[in-house]
């Protein structure tokens, strides 16, 4: 666990240090792809356009670009 995470909250993961660190990480060993799908599984209550609409991505998006607290945290 990073040393950002914590806090004193239970909801570490949602830290914005966190996230990018985890993403950063992801794309120091993978490369900065670009993203191929977005997909929404295992919601029953909220529309998936409505999803997308916070997500501020789209295929062919590089990962460096993608605002994973925004999209988390929405």
């Amino acid at each position: 666990m990073p040393s950002s995470a914590g806090n004193g909250s239970e909801d570490w993961k949602y830290e914005k240090d966190y996230l990018y660190e985890q993403r950063d990480n992801f794309i120091h060993t993978h490369g900065n792809l670009s993203v191929k799908e977005i997909r929404v599984t295992g919601n029953s209550k909220t529309r998936e356009r409505t999803i997308f609409s916070e997500i501020h991505s789209v295929p062919g998006t590089l990962l460096s670009e993608f605002d994973c607290y925004h999209t988390v945290n929405n």
